[in-house]
């Protein structure tokens, strides 16, 4: 909206206020507005900035700002308001305004010498900037999560009893080494170096070329007893020590080989005990005793064979680990304690050990006494004779399953880091996705294919509700391949399912598949399950609005592996949440675009509907000048001109009316009144007006008793509410059409029904009826005119009257009924016989005939009009346009009543009427007054009043009310003026 430069008064000052009619306009826009003079004088400020002040325009108007507003001065505005001044330029400054407790986006820009600053309330964006400011916050706290999970995880591997290192690139550059690994080579840093360069002394022992290989190829590597040459300290010759080596390979998010894991573990001591073990049974003739001795003192379960590989002999720690008698193991039976499925491969291993007389190593699991299997690393060598022949086995089997499960937890744990790095990788390019969402149905088509995506599920579902409501809640599904079936699933949910648990605890929940089999009622996403994919193990978390509403959910099942993690819950929320906050702002900029849509519409309306009765009246004024002598003329152009200036005067009545609506302005006057007599007024109004277009228009009461309800209420208003709704239903009736008005009643209702046979409504238009600038047809072509107001003031009044109104329609062109409903009190009044508002007798000519007036108006055409009227009654009037002026005139005669604007130039009337009262009062005499103004609120006549005028009259005046009021004043006869 276009602000004007506030106008100058002859002497070069600011007016004390803004041009007549701007106020309630400028108090209807959301911008604060402020002006002050070049002495920072505060000449004008609206509403808005009222309320940011907690001060009304009265206190303030006039005052120096930084003595009236002090915390203004302290504020972070004043500066840059100085600046804006100073410099004579446009000064911006966003920051909190701690007077009014928001945040306020200020622009001040110089105005002829003084200056106008705009301030935008900014908090709901500041409040936006910081949830996101959060959800950054949160995502880090998640990092950190992970971050803390691989410090854990890292410690872990550098206390663990193997020599672990991890490097990455062809290169095989180390990216970890824990101590066990640095002691085995002279406790060196490798981190950073490539394995050739940190290691150079393994060079030809073998190590390099596995590693090669294991990158290449992907395909693990397992040694047993590898021997490596290796320095044990810096400088010192390299010694050889035994190591059974696991090289696994280490892929990325896409699979493809990053680098090479290695777990070493030591088995040097091993190795030498057994070289020396078989040393002394072939150089010493190990006897029978102390081979057993050695067996005994050792963990590890030692056996021996004849050569033909059967279990002969006794075998106490066989027996001892697996639970075998020697009855059951003699023979082949110990090959019952192995695993079924190593079973096979062990025979094999072991036949063709004892065929070529080589050592035999295998891995298998074997079963321990208390049924369990463990896994077991399995070596025996040959005893062999002189001659070259075996003279029997001595063998071995290690249990290994701890070292087996730390490896697999290892594996697990590097895999569950590296699936959870993808997940938040995914949670970041989802925000993206989610943020790029233009509509509400986009937010939650991105949503639900993210959610999908970023778990790794088959399933996903996003709901979104209506104020709770599930009968029109809006569903996005997405489903893999598996589920194609589905893919063009439009079931709707109905809000029986187990997540409407989520929506209503607010709460995520995760099930596994045995808790969803354990209660078939939770299967489904509804009542009826075969309509719908099979659910496979659930997770859902709720969508939840800034206030704490929820707003719908998000749920998955059918995880591509396993069941759904804590980890997947985390992500699953924080997702939630993302979208919850575009789901608000994306309606947030819905709303902002219809109502900025709605409001050019209105301008654009108001634009027409004022230009057309000017037209009008501009048209018929040139005609009138040039056929003053056509009486037939004259006389048409003075009634169109009168019936389009009533029409502007209605125009701004409604727009002053919703004013007054918004800003909490709006008040009744109560008293008893007969509803049925309000009717029958508003009736008599319209029937004319009906009749020349060819409606029937009729009334019908069935109110019992006497034939009155009684109410209590502002019989104006409630007359209002009957014209309206009378005026509308004519207006969108056709030639021959009927307009039937019922007034009803029974003990604690009435009702009052104006049903016709017009246009009728559509069915999606019914429940915007009531709002304020809303119409069915706002096109430039639409066949009715008004700035759609008369029903949403209608809905206010009738709601300030506690009670309620409605509108029906079966359809276009099958007319429409609307029903105001209004208590009928406990107690009935004492009605006092009042003229209702329309339904005026004719009155008596009222004469002026030696009434002296002061008349004092500003706009030159107003005050010879005004004049002429007064004049016409036989009134002696004297003229002024200003203050000054008009206390020339009051020194030259003395008036009987004075009749002076508000809004005048340089001095306003209430400073006028100051002056004059103390003048005459020093003379012993006294002159009554009357205000006239465009200022029409219930505001502006209490500060009339308060002012010292006895009456206040509202722009545009009514002839026979203004001669009325100053007959009264005056005291000339019984003149019964009704003044306003």
């Amino acid at each position: 909206m276009a602000i004007h430069e506030p106008s100058r008064t002859p002497t070069g000052g600011l007016e004390s206020g803004a041009p007549a009619g701007v106020d309630p306009l400028l108090d209807g826009v959301t911008d604060g507005i402020l002006v002050v003079d070049g002495a920072w004088r505060l000449v004008w400020l609206n509403a808005v900035f009222e309320r940011l002040l907690g001060r009304s325009r009265e206190q303030l108007l006039g005052q120096e700002l930084w003595t009236a507003l002090p915390e203004v001065a302290e504020s972070a505005f004043a500066p840059a308001w100085r600046r804006a001044m100073d410099a004579r330029t446009l000064v911006s400054l966003e920051d909190f305004f701690a007077p009014g407790g928001v945040w306020l986006e200020s622009r001040a820009f110089p105005s002829g010498e003084g200056l106008v600053v705009f301030s935008r309330d900014v908090t709901e964006r500041r409040l936006a900037e910081n949830e996101r400011v959060r959800l950054l916050s949160a995502e880090q706290t998640a990092r950190t999560a992970v971050e803390g999970e691989r410090t854990r995880f890292q410690e872990m591997l550098m206390l663990a009893p193997a020599a672990v290192s991890i490097t990455r690139g062809p290169e095989h550059r180390f990216v970890f080494s824990n101590l066990l690994h640095r002691r085995f080579h002279g406790s060196r840093d490798m981190v950073g170096q490539p394995v050739r360069e940190a290691l150079p002394e393994l060079a030809g022992q073998g190590v390099f070329e596995v590693m090669d290989r294991v990158y290449t190829t992907g395909s693990s590597y397992v040694g047993r007893a590898r021997p490596v040459k290796v320095p044990r300290t810096v400088g010192s010759p390299p010694e050889e020590m035994f190591f059974d080596i696991a090289y696994h390979p280490q892929r990325d998010a896409a699979g493809r080989v990053e680098g090479v894991a290695i777990f070493a573990y030591d088995v040097t001591d091993l190795v030498r005990s057994r070289g020396t073990a078989e040393a002394l049974a072939r150089d010493l003739g190990y006897s029978e005793e102390r081979f057993r001795s050695l067996v005994t003192a050792t963990s590890d379960i030692i056996w021996a064979t004849p050569p033909s590989g059967e279990f002969v002999e006794a075998q106490p720690g066989w027996s001892s680990f697996t639970g075998q008698s020697r009855e059951e193991y003699q023979g082949w039976g110990w090959l019952d304690a192995v695993h079924p499925e190593d079973r096979e491969r062990t025979v094999r291993a072991w036949e063709d050990a004892l065929s070529t007389h080589a050592s035999f190593l295998v891995e298998h699991r074997l079963r321990h006494h208390d049924g369990s299997y463990r896994h077991m690393l399995a070596r025996a060598v040959p005893v062999l004779e002189k001659d070259g022949s075996v003279r029997e086995w001595v063998g071995a089997h290690r249990d290994i399953t701890r070292q087996r499960q730390g490896e697999a937890e290892l594996e697990r744990l590097l895999a569950r880091e590296q699936h959870h790095a993808v997940q938040l990788q995914g949670l970041a390019s989802a925000a993206l996705v989610i943020s790029e969402a233009d509509t509400v149905e986009h937010v939650l088509k991105a949503v639900t294919e993210q959610a999908r995506e970023v778990i790794g599920a088959h399933q996903s579902m996003t709901s979104l509700t209506e104020e709770g409501s599930w009968a029109r809640a809006i569903h996005s599904v997405s489903v893999s391949d598996k589920y194609g079936a589905w893919r063009e699933w439009k079931e709707p949910s109905e809000g029986t399912g187990i997540y409407t648990w989520v929506c209503r605890l607010n709460l995520p929940m995760r099930l596994t598949q045995p808790e969803l089999e354990g209660h078939p009622a939770w299967r489904g996403f509804g009542r009826h399950p075969a309509k719908h994919p099979p659910m496979r193990g659930w997770l859902a978390a709720p969508l939840v609005g800034r206030d704490g509403r929820n707003l719908g959910l998000i749920q998955l099942s059918d995880r591509y592996e396993g069941d759904f993690s804590s980890e997947d819950e985390a992500i699953l929320v924080q997702l939630a949440r993302m979208a919850s906050v575009a789901i608000e702002n994306t309606r947030l900029m819905a709303e902002t675009q219809a109502a900025n849509r709605a409001k050019d519409e209105f301008l654009a309306v108001m634009s027409h509907e004022l230009r057309t009765p000017l037209t009008a009246v501009l048209g018929w004024t040139q005609m009138l000048r040039n056929r003053q002598n056509d009486a037939k003329a004259v006389e048409k152009g003075l009634g169109v001109i009168e019936r389009n200036a009533r029409t502007l005067a209605q125009l701004i009545e409604d727009v002053l009316d919703v004013s007054r609506i918004i800003t909490g302005k709006l008040t009744l006057h109560r008293r008893g009144v007969d509803l049925v007599g309000v009717v029958q007024a508003a009736v008599e109004v319209v029937k004319p007006h009906a009749e020349q277009k060819g409606v029937s228009l009729s009334l019908e009461v069935d109110v019992g008793g006497n034939g009155t309800a009684m109410l209590v209420g502002d019989p104006g208003r409630l007359q209002q509410v009957c014209w309206n709704l009378l005026v509308n239903a004519v207006k969108f009736t056709p030639g021959g059409g009927r307009v039937q008005v019922r007034v009803e009643r029974n003990e604690r209702e009435l009702w009052v029904r104006v049903t016709d046979t017009g246009k009728g409504i559509r069915a999606d238009f019914v429940p915007h009826l009531f709002e304020r600038f809303w119409q069915a047809d706002g096109s430039a072509t639409r066949e009715h005119g008004g700035l759609g107001l008369g029903l949403a003031i209608v809905h206010h009044l009738v709601g300030l009257h506690g009670g309620q109104v409605r509108a029906e329609s079966a359809g276009e062109g099958k007319g429409s009924t609307f029903t105001v409903t209004l208590p009928v009190p406990a107690v009935l009044p004492e009605t006092k016989p009042e003229a209702l508002p329309g339904a005026e007798a004719p009155a008596p000519e009222v004469r002026l005939d030696g009434v002296t007036v002061l008349l004092v108006e500003d706009a030159a055409d107003a005050r010879e009009l005004i004049a002429l009227m007064l004049r016409e009654r036989g009134a002696v009037v004297g003229t002024a346009s200003t203050a000054a002026e008009a206390m020339e005139r009051l020194r030259e005669s003395m008036p009987e009543v004075l009749v002076s604007d508000i809004g005048l130039p340089g001095e306003d009337g209430h400073s006028l009427l100051r002056k004059v009262r103390a003048w005459a009062e020093a003379r012993d005499q006294w002159v009554p007054a009357i205000a006239l103004t465009a200022y029409a609120s219930a505001e502006d006549a209490r500060r009339a009043y308060r002012a010292g005028f006895q009456v206040h009259l509202a722009k545009p005046l009514e002839p026979a009310t203004l001669v009325e009021a100053v007959a009264r004043l005056a005291g000339r006869g019984d003149a019964g003026a009704r003044v306003g």
